[in-house]
């Protein structure tokens, strides 16, 4: 049972439908057709999509990923699809939220919600994140805003043994395309489909995959708030959800995995950690299914979800796309659309991490 402050509600209603195709397809081909957008579309990459199908395979489907992706960042409620705001707090990041639900619940999984305020946020003790908090970043107003804000953690469990593991990922997007190259652009929503929807899509599809054998509890736990540096809310969502563990939950975590941007085709891996245990698992994995990104990939500081896990002495590694201390040049663009990623490298990552957790869980 999760402890702390923060609400929790019960499990979603089984309402999701997926539209299970012949298992023909694989993990290479893409759910949607051939025409789809270019890159270069940005904010309207959604405009010309359907609703992605899911593929019923015996594997890890790239393909279910990237549909995941398209299905989390496309608002295809309006006519054309476009780019959903998932911002914390709108209607966007909620009905995100239950789609994410849906689509545990669907696959077997206890599903759960905790929400809390951005009041409790500014609360917690926020350890080395603290630094992160200053007059520029969070002025008076900020701070008066972020009080009534909302967040909301989806946590999902499978297994019931005193050892735990938790896979980490942000499902919620910028509010502002700071970085984008048109000014005009900068106060618009970044569709976020590297940053954040990947690595949560690659959690959803390993869930249908992942053993209900294991010995170990596993936790599935897709926070909100990360994407909140320029907006007075840094890693909000890992953050109340570490602190309100508690010490006696805390103490039976075996790991904690992060994944955050992991679906460029030619992505720039690295390995954030305080763990090597954790990163010599998935490297193993790698290695063994000649994924050379992941095998290969170097070690880096960085400050991202699993810093509020490592500060509490956690053991906690971060896969994350920041090539040589940058990250991809879409980030916080309005060109961090679907079309932008692979499904291919989601099917690599997803199939490391699955024989990861299968060999780590099994133990």
């Amino acid at each position: 049972m999760l402890a702390g402050q923060g609400a929790i509600r019960t499990a979603f209603p089984l309402a999701l439908v997926l539209a299970l195709a012949a298992c023909t397809a694989g993990p290479s081909m893409s759910p949607t057709s051939s025409s789809s957008p270019s890159p270069d579309a940005g904010g309207d990459d959604c405009a010309a999509r359907a609703v992605p199908p899911l593929v019923a395979e015996s594997g890890f489907s790239g393909a279910n990923a990237l549909g995941h992706v398209i299905r989390i960042v496309c608002d295809f409620d309006t006519n054309p699809a476009g780019v959903r705001d998932r911002a914390p707090g709108t209607p966007g990041r909620e009905a995100v939220a239950t789609y994410l639900g849906d689509v545990l619940a669907g696959y077997g999984w206890r599903v759960s919600r905790q929400d809390f305020s951005g009041l409790e946020y500014l609360d917690l003790d926020k350890g080395s994140v603290a630094s992160f908090i200053d007059a520029e970043s969070c002025s008076t107003a900020d701070r008066e805003r972020l009080r009534s804000l909302t967040f909301s953690n989806v946590v999902a469990e499978r297994g019931t043994g005193r050892d735990l593991w938790v896979l980490m990922a942000h499902y919620e997007a910028k509010a502002e395309a700071s970085s984008d190259p048109d000014p005009a652009n900068r106060t618009r929503p970044v569709p976020g489909a590297n940053d954040g929807a990947s690595g949560v899509a690659v959690w959803l599809e390993a869930a249908r995959l992942l053993s209900e054998r294991s010995t170990a509890t596993v936790r599935i736990l897709l926070v909100d708030g990360e994407d909140g540096f320029e907006d007075c809310h840094p890693l909000a969502g890992s953050l109340f959800h570490a602190v309100m563990m508690g010490g006696p939950e805390r103490s039976r975590i075996r790991g904690v995995y992060l994944l955050d941007m992991v679906g460029d085709p030619q992505p720039g891996f690295c390995y954030g950690h305080n763990a090597p245990g954790l990163r010599d698992a998935v490297v193993g994995s790698a290695a063994a299914l000649g994924v050379t990104a992941l095998a290969e990939a170097p070690d880096c500081r960085v400050v991202d979800d699993h810093t509020a896990f490592t500060d509490l002495g956690v053991p906690a590694l971060d896969l994350i796309d920041f090539r040589g201390g940058r990250y991809p040049p879409y980030w916080h663009t309005l060109q961090d659309v679907p079309s932008t990623l692979s499904a291919e490298m989601l099917a690599d990552v997803g199939r490391v991490m699955v024989r990861t957790l299968e060999r780590l869980t099994a133990s």
